[in-house]
């Protein structure tokens, strides 16, 4: 039951972990499940989806509009355009919400965004992240019922291509949904990078142990090592923060070094 297959690879879902300096463990669960999208990383994917007119290529989408006989390559092309156009909406607005600190010029700047925030361009921020958002959305819509329509034909470079697209515009979407929500284990913070004028945001998460709770439930035994997994009287300091059960003591040994 722990085999799962995808395509001709066979992936292993482990049951049993190891985990050596267990005391990294917050902070990897952090990283892991921090949303976060970027203005270059999203203009990349409509690049690659649809390049503008009068480029040398035309991006995956003139491929696969050959998967169906009613898709052609505008249909990705026009898309595509919408985002990239409200892209360059919140480029123009970010700005006008980080604070410009003296000598960060050149340096990259965070605000935490509130809902509701009466700072000056707050609400400009949002208007054209969420006109972001319902774009990135359509695309994405438009992505899985292409993909839909496409069950049952024989595996292809062009169908490979359709449905790597599909899932890098809804992990997208999967970021914006988790911006837009009221989930207040969250931070949410907008960078702005002055000089080279581009914007990013991450969703991350404040208390992890809720989080990661359901994943080590799955597995059928966790040891964590490290020296530094206790704090003074709390043995199971770093554990009780990642969402760990322990079922067997802490077990510390003595140090081989001399102290």
């Amino acid at each position: 039951d722990h085999f799962r297959r995808r395509g001709p690879v066979i992936r292993h879902a482990p049951v049993h972990l190891v985990l050596d300096e267990g005391h990294h463990l917050e902070d990897q669960l952090t990283k892991t499940l921090t949303a976060s999208v970027s203005e270059d990383e999203l203009s990349e994917a409509c690049d690659r989806l649809a390049r503008k007119q009068g480029t040398r290529r035309l991006g995956d989408g003139a491929g696969m509009a050959r998967l169906l006989d009613d898709l052609k390559r505008d249909d990705f092309l026009e898309r595509a355009e919408e985002v990239r156009s409200r892209i360059l909406f919140v480029r123009n607005a970010a700005p006008m919400l980080v604070p410009n600190v003296d000598g960060s010029e050149g340096y990259e700047q965070v605000v935490v965004l509130h809902r509701g925030s009466k700072q000056r361009g707050a609400e400009t921020v949002w208007k054209t992240l969420d006109e972001l958002r319902l774009a990135v959305k359509d695309l994405d819509a438009f992505l899985t019922r292409a993909l839909q329509r496409c069950e049952g034909q024989r595996p292809s470079l062009d169908l490979d291509l359709l449905k790597t697209h599909q899932m890098r515009f809804a992990a997208f979407v999967s970021a914006f949904d988790a911006l837009v929500s009221d989930d207040a284990n969250f931070l949410r913070c907008l960078y702005w990078h002055p000089r080279e004028a581009l914007w990013r945001f991450d969703v991350a998460p404040i208390d992890v142990a809720g989080l990661g709770e359901p994943f080590f439930a799955e597995r059928n035994s966790v040891v964590v090592t490290s020296a530094t997994l206790s704090a003074g009287t709390q043995p199971h300091f770093v554990i009780d923060r990642v969402g760990l059960k322990p079922e067997k003591p802490l077990l510390q040994l003595p140090s081989p070094y001399r102290l």
